[in-house]
């Protein structure tokens, strides 16, 4: 597991971007995602998941993921931090045994500076 701190969003998108192509040596992969904001009110409010216990698939280009994610609307809450984990497999479908896991934090949510994470 290695974490890597990133001033935005965009430059630890294009680091993912780059680490699939070196893991499948392709363009195109599968890639779902799951967003997760926790609340600053804890008790009463806890966490806001999208999608709700699963995952979405991103079917854009990784050029556009940028624009995707910024069309998710935050949940009407105050968020103390947010995260969007990264499920990624090649574009051979049959290939479901090889993955990549990342995961992009946001601690001072919604301060721009993100976390990259790869499992």
């Amino acid at each position: 597991m290695k974490t890597i701190s990133f001033p935005s969003l965009k430059p630890a998108l294009d680091r993912i971007n780059y680490e699939l192509i070196m893991d499948f040596e392709e363009h195109h992969p599968r890639v779902y995602i799951h967003l997760e904001w926790n609340s600053k009110e804890y008790k009463k409010e806890p966490r806001y998941e999208f999608p709700e216990g699963g995952l979405l698939f991103i079917n854009v280009p990784t050029w556009e993921w940028m624009d995707f994610i910024d069309g998710i609307q935050p949940p009407e809450m105050e968020i103390k931090d947010f995260r969007i984990e990264f499920i990624c497999f090649p574009e051979d479908r049959r290939k479901t045994d090889t993955a990549s896991r990342f995961s992009i934090r946001y601690p001072a949510y919604p301060e721009p500076m993100v976390y990259l994470t790869r499992f």
